[in-house]
């Protein structure tokens, strides 16, 4: 039996992913399926772009902030779950054990992403705006951050070790990246290309 299973009472093995994923992608993703815009045929005016924009961004905060929620719901379901297997069956605790700290893990991308969405918040409340480079470096540290999130899963479904280690070395290129930017920022900062409160903002993301 590898790690990725937990024997239910009856014997049979239930895939982790099963117990997690797949409940969490599918509550995550249906209630952005219906966010968008509507599309005609005519040309729509600055103004009208411009509401538009408005409204598909507040819709995208509603359904991340919405989204996270259900994700917390679904923390507590699975741990409450896995609880009452290993009360059925102790031999199930190491295991049990992983795959709640691995829900877990899950429930704290969804934090992250809430705490994204405050930050674009202040930044709209406040008139406040990331320089174009700035929003050029966020996008290329986000480009790695969804990929390593997407390669971890794959490695765990898989039990790939070769995709785990493109995860760390992710990760290390992360990192070194958030050092790289910090400092770009402060020269950015002294040269008056950014304003503190959005630098404080760019820090924080």
């Amino acid at each position: 039996q590898n790690w990725t299973t937990i024997r239910d009472p009856d014997g049979s093995a239930s895939d982790l992913m099963h117990i997690i994923r797949l409940p969490m992608m599918e509550r995550w993703v249906a209630p952005q399926a219906h966010i968008g815009i509507g599309h005609d045929n005519s040309k729509p005016s600055s103004r009208q772009q411009t509401h538009r924009s408005v409204t598909r961004q507040q819709d995208l905060v509603g359904a991340v902030i919405e989204c996270d929620d259900v994700v917390d719901e679904l923390y507590v379901q699975i741990k409450q779950d896995l609880i009452a297997l290993v009360h059925e069956d102790a031999e199930n605790g190491q295991q049990a054990f992983d795959l709640i700290q691995i829900a877990k893990y899950y429930e704290r991308i969804g934090d992250h992403a809430t705490n994204l969405v405050e930050m674009y918040q202040f930044l709209q409340n406040h008139k406040l705006k990331l320089s174009p480079k700035a929003i050029e470096e966020c996008k290329e540290m986000f480009d790695l951050v969804i990929s390593a999130v997407a390669k971890s899963v794959q490695a765990l479904e898989d039990e790939d070790p070769k995709i785990a280690q493109e995860v760390l070395d992710l990760e290390d290129r992360i990192d070194y990246m958030e050092k790289t930017l910090r400092a770009r920022h402060i020269a950015r900062l002294n040269a008056g290309g950014c304003t503190p409160d959005a630098g404080v903002i760019f820090i924080d993301i």
